[in-house]
Parts: structure tokens; sequence; C-alpha cells
């Protein structure tokens, strides 16, 4: 099943957070929005603003930013700051 569609549901966002391979996940979207093609760069855009649906996953993208520096995922801030503020 392909990654956009696996995080079109709750079930399916849950999943992959419990994923060991979740922060490699994360970077590898990151690395995507810099890529030529413009339907890449648009399936790695929904794929994290579908995972930015889920508390957990936007305290996630939050601390990678945080911890990877990147300055191609520094728009998830402004998605994931105000879910991270209601804790």
């Amino acid at each position: 099943m392909m990654l956009v569609h696996q995080v079109e549901s709750s079930e399916g966002r849950q999943w992959l957070l419990s994923q060991p391979v979740f922060t490699q996940v994360l970077e590898s979207l990151s690395h995507l929005l810099g890529h030529a093609s413009e339907s890449t760069v648009n399936s790695a855009a929904l794929i994290l603003a579908r995972l930015s649906l889920c508390e957990e996953a936007c305290q996630s993208q939050l601390t990678h930013l945080q911890q990877s520096r990147s300055a191609l995922i520094t728009g998830l801030m402004s998605v994931c700051v105000p879910h991270a503020q209601l804790n």
C-alpha cells in the first residue's frame, strides 16, 4: 500500500507512528519536498499534512525538526505548533 493512502485514516497514521522507522520516514519526506518532480513534492507534502492531524505525529515532526534543523520542513512548524501548544 502506498504511504499516501496509509495515512488517510487515523489508524493508518497511528500505525506509521508506531513503526521503528518513523524518524527515517520524516527525514525522507523532508528530502522529497525538494525533489524536481512536482508530483513527488505534492505527495510528500500531502503525507506530512495528513500526519499533522495526529498530535503524536506533530510532536515527532517538531522533535525531528529541532534535531535535524532541516530548512525543507520549516513549514511544518506553522501546521504543528498550534496542536503542540494545546498540551
